[in-house]
């Protein structure tokens, strides 16, 4: 079994939205970090 890892990506100032797809999770995790200064962006679910 493989994973994939998304990444949402969206401003409240803009209309669109940007979903990236990644197999590696750390590249994943170090894109949202890079991404957003919100904190939650990485909490675990």
């Amino acid at each position: 079994m493989s994973y994939v890892y998304a990444v949402h990506a969206t401003r409240p100032d803009d209309v669109g939205a940007v979903e990236v797809v990644f197999i590696d999770e750390r590249e994943a995790r170090q894109y949202a970090q890079d991404r957003s200064r919100d904190w939650r962006v990485l909490e675990p679910r």
